[in-house]
């Protein structure tokens, strides 16, 4: 038997500065409707960062709350020079680093255990593990990886 599906709204994302979606057909784009979001900004990300991270660290030590401001900019101004730094290429293809990234490290900032994150060297070590997790483990090339590292050392110093 055949089914019916009615009314059916299907959502997706393309960046509008990628090589792809220039080469989306008009046909494709006759049956969508386009949208367009601005990239967040630095205010705008630090603030929705450091509402999640209060939300998730009312189990952590109090001597941290005044570290996760600096927490939520370390993550943005991390994103940010990664972002300017990657770029996809044929050969690098997994370089496709997007907000969906930035989100996912203070995710799993989120997940730990109340009690680990006990002091601000802590705090940093635990950045700067997800940090490596989530970028530097996409990097191929070793001069990508040890920039990756001076870099991540440098925004933990500059913030944390």
């Amino acid at each position: 038997s055949m089914r019916h599906i009615e009314d059916v709204n299907i959502v997706t994302c393309i960046d509008n500065k990628s090589e792809h979606y220039a080469k989306l057909s008009s046909r494709t784009l006759r049956q969508f409707v386009p949208i367009g979001l601005q990239s967040l900004d630095r205010v705008t990300a630090v603030n929705i960062f450091t509402s999640i991270l209060s939300s998730h660290a009312c189990n952590w030590p109090s001597s941290i709350a005044p570290k996760l401001g600096n927490l939520a900019e370390a993550v943005f101004d991390l994103y940010h020079a990664v972002r300017t730094r990657f770029r996809p290429t044929p050969i690098k293809v997994q370089y496709c680093f997007s907000q969906k990234s930035m989100f996912k490290l203070v995710n799993a900032l989120t997940r730990v255990e109340g009690n680990y994150p006990s002091s601000a060297t802590r705090l940093t070590r635990l950045f700067f593990h997800e940090a490596m997790r989530q970028f530097a483990d996409l990097t191929l090339m070793k001069h990508d990886r040890t920039w990756f590292f001076n870099e991540l050392k440098r925004v933990c110093k500059a913030n944390l």
